[in-house]
């Protein structure tokens, strides 16, 4: 056979195959067109092109949802740029999405390609491997031990308070490194005086550089969500170096751990092992370096900017209502027994502030959306989505729905009262998600947000400054922060 004849033919299955993805992503297009959602005017700009203009306004994302939502409630479709998505904020199509077991979409590759293929981003059978391998480091009788690594982080940061000249604190100035503190202790038994030494230590920063540009891979899918038009931008270099120097801080946090085992330290939990024991001395034969480093990145970044904008956001409530402040505080009082200290037991027998917590969780919930897609045709709220569609959990929408909660906007948190909190509609409130991928460390997350706050209300009063606006601006973001620093005074008791 002539060798022409062979280069034709290889160009005609070519061309064949590209007609048929082609006519098959047309024929998905002019389909989801089709479901409820706004008019998509332009193929290449979608139907919220002035989101992506608009790269620091994540109110004006929520609101825009929030309009269209309330026209369509069961599911609405966007489109951001030519990529199409469809989000989901009631609790039944919540339910169906769960119950389906959607994996993860594709683009959490944006995040992957900075913490790698950890437990938050991996699939299939390597989370399930990974999943069954670390939940031992969650057990209680190792969470039991970390309420002396609370008691010891917490004294650095409420001691620098009080030595301070100032009467407020900068909550985004203190709270990431205490929580960072906490995580690296806790989780791999290492200590770094990030607390202390934090105008020298990069990584929260950087972690604050990497979540703004991973954002805005999203939001810009048509400039930077390849990585072969990203990685030669500007963005896309500034995107490189912090991500190698955030890597690089939590690979020195591994070889620290490895010389203290290697010299016979067992570090804080010497009765248990802890989450980065675990992994160093796996049986699975199959876990390589790469996959422990993935790991520590993943916890360390979750463990500590999660629980930090969670531990923020509720500082911040009760700072603006004194008077549930005030009945925290004298929860605590009450439970302490006439100890000095606050301990397990005080915390375990607290009703009303892990109630607090709860509606902070609500109104201003860390993650405010999950990303999924459906590994085979699936319907959701009466509709067929075809396999692959980035099908998104609007947790904000669903936490702030007039139609699930009374007065959503309101601070109250009698929602989780005893008495109240059975008429929760199910999948209606998820802030650490759901079902089987639900967060494997919520449990420490809410013990030490309960511990924190009791220690920080029993040594101070918190009020917000006169001057504090009304509304709160939010930054575009992975997780829901705001955009101007929160700044409390602060009075000793």
């Amino acid at each position: 056979m002539p060798w022409t004849t062979i280069v034709y033919t290889i160009l005609i299955i070519l061309l064949s195959y590209i007609i048929y993805k082609l006519a098959k992503s047309t024929r998905n297009y002019i389909y989801l067109r089709s479901l409820p959602g706004p008019p998509i005017p332009s193929l290449l700009r979608g139907n919220s092109f002035p989101l992506q203009e608009s790269n620091n306004d994540l109110n004006q994302t929520l609101e825009f949802r929030k309009k269209w939502i309330s026209k369509y409630p069961k599911l609405c479709r966007f489109a951001i740029g030519p990529m199409i998505q469809v989000l989901c904020s009631d609790p039944e199509s919540v339910k169906a999405i769960f119950n389906e077991n959607f994996p993860k979409h594709s683009t959490y590759k944006l995040i992957q390609d900075w913490i790698g293929d950890g437990l938050l981003t991996s699939k299939g059978d390597k989370w399930f491997r990974h999943r069954k391998l670390l939940t031992p480091a969650f057990h209680y009788q190792i969470l039991d031990g970390f309420f002396a690594v609370y008691s010891e982080c917490v004294d650095v940061m409420l001691d620098l308070w009080a030595i301070q000249s100032a009467d407020h604190v900068v909550l985004q100035e203190w709270i990431p490194y205490l929580t960072l503190d906490i995580i690296l202790q806790c989780i791999c038994s290492v200590k770094t005086d990030c607390q202390i030494k934090r105008e020298q230590l990069q990584y929260v920063q950087d972690v604050a550089s990497l979540t703004r540009i991973t954002i805005l891979r999203f939001r810009q899918p048509v400039k930077y969500y390849y990585d072969f038009i990203f990685n030669r931008s500007q963005l896309g270099r500034e995107f490189i170096e912090v991500r190698q120097r955030a890597r690089q801080f939590t690979y020195e946090i591994i070889l620290a751990r490895k010389r203290q085992l290697e010299n016979g330290d067992s570090g804080q939990n010497s009765k248990y092992r802890d989450f980065l024991d675990i992994l160093l001395h796996a049986s699975d034969p199959t876990l390589t370096d790469e996959e422990i480093r993935d790991e520590v990145d993943t916890f360390v970044f979750e463990g500590h900017d999660t629980t930090a904008t969670a531990l923020t956001w509720t500082l911040y409530l009760l700072a603006k209502h004194t008077n549930y402040q005030d009945m925290c505080r004298q929860e605590v009082f009450k439970f302490l027994d006439g100890n000095s200290s606050i301990t397990k037991s005080t915390i375990t027998s607290l009703i009303f502030l892990p109630m607090c917590i709860k509606e902070s969780l609500r109104l201003y919930p860390p993650v405010i959306n999950i990303s999924r897609c459906p590994a085979k045709p699936s319907t959701v709220a009466g509709h067929k989505l075809p396999a692959g569609l980035l099908t998104t959990i609007g947790i904000y929408q669903m936490h702030n729905h007039s139609d699930i909660w009374d007065n959503p906007s309101e601070f109250n948190p009698y929602r989780f009262s005893e008495d109240n909190i059975d008429k929760i509609v199910p999948f209606s409130y998820i802030p650490f998600s759901a079902c089987s991928r639900n967060c494997i460390g919520q449990i420490m997350a809410l013990h030490e947000l309960n511990y924190v706050i009791a220690r920080i209300i029993t040594r101070f009063n918190l009020a917000l400054p006169k001057d504090s606006p009304e509304e709160i601006e939010f930054q575009m973001n992975i997780l829901l922060k705001p955009k101007l620093p929160l700044r409390i005074d602060i009075s000793p008791i």
